[in-house]
């Protein structure tokens, strides 16, 4: 694709006491929102604004960030439900709420601008996520939106070749994880509707988001003595999240290495079951959360599934055909 990606530092990145000082005093109930706020000014601007000023004792931290940033709304909260409609319908009137369009990218805004339109969750969640968009392609074929399936296969092709991989979501934050590889899923998905000539299509990619799962830098791959390999989930940083900021912060407290409990939740965002007791030791604590230690069988089936289509997708390279069935064995 042509749309080239402008991966700046977000707001945070340049002011980090500031985001540290917003969260701590919990000046919004949603840390997310911090998170996602959009400055209104140069950040030097704001930074310098904000080191003279936050000694003062007349300081109000939260008039402050509201004053310098706009809180991200999203433009579905004035939806109504007519609940004299069926299901179906209601899921159908949704489709225009729930699609954003491709806007500019915000300068040290969190938000990872994408060239196509997309489908967002909804309310709070005003960018698209990997695993969730699978789910929403197969509502969206039932209802024949094939060209908006194809926009968000297209958006994730393009984080594929300008990032490395597809993240959580668009959010910069997001970036160093992923979320469950549904991304053959939706190719096959396509290649239903439209012909095998999609597996062609986005061959490149799909090799793409196989080589990041498979490399050994990322800690997603476990090799075992006899050659064979499995994969886990596994996020590259070990500090709270962005969007979960305080709580994470608050949480670690009570653990004995704070740095690998931060890693175990991200890696358990990236499994898409946040949070699941699946991945704790003791069901009903969190802090014993040991994601990166399971490899599971859901994730290992996925990527079985992603090595059978690349096999499928070299129709004109016998050798690399080959080499992806003998992988999935």
């Amino acid at each position: 694709m042509d749309t080239k990606l402008n991966l700046t530092k977000s707001w945070y990145d340049y002011i980090p006491e500031l985001f540290e000082q917003c969260h701590n005093e919990k000046i919004i109930t949603d840390g997310k929102a911090i998170a996602d706020a959009i400055p209104n000014a140069h950040i030097s601007d704001i930074k310098n604004n904000y080191y003279s000023l936050k000694s003062s004792k007349f300081f109000d931290l939260k008039e402050f960030f509201t004053t310098f940033f706009t809180l991200q709304e999203s433009p579905s909260s004035d939806f109504n439900a007519d609940t004299s409609k069926t299901l179906d319908e209601h899921i159908k009137s949704l489709w225009p709420v729930l699609t954003r369009k491709p806007q500019k990218q915000t300068p040290n805004s969190s938000l990872i601008t994408l060239p196509k339109k997309y489908i967002v969750p909804g309310g709070r969640f005003t960018e698209i996520y990997y695993w969730d968009s699978y789910f929403t392609m197969l509502g969206l074929k039932v209802h024949d939106e094939i060209e908006l399936i194809e926009s968000m296969v297209d958006n994730f092709s393009f984080m594929i070749d300008t990032i490395g991989y597809i993240p959580n979501g668009n959010r910069m934050y997001y970036i160093g994880r992923s979320q469950p590889p549904f991304y053959s899923h939706m190719i096959e998905l396509l290649a239903d509707i439209k012909g095998d000539f999609i597996y062609q299509k986005y061959v490149t990619q799909l090799e793409k988001e196989y080589n990041y799962w498979m490399n050994a830098d990322n800690k997603k791959l476990i090799r075992f003595d006899d050659e064979k390999s499995l994969n886990r989930y596994y996020d590259i940083n070990k500090t709270p999240r962005h969007e979960m900021y305080q709580d994470d912060i608050e949480l670690g407290l009570d653990t004995d290495n704070t740095a690998l409990f931060y890693n175990n939740i991200r890696a358990a965002c990236e499994s898409g079951w946040d949070f699941s007791s699946r991945w704790f030791v003791d069901e009903e604590e969190i802090k014993t959360i040991i994601t990166t230690a399971i490899i599971p069988i859901d994730l290992n089936c996925l990527l079985y599934h992603l090595e059978i289509t690349l096999a499928k997708a070299f129709v004109d390279d016998a050798t690399k055909s080959l080499s992806y069935e003998d992988a999935a064995m």
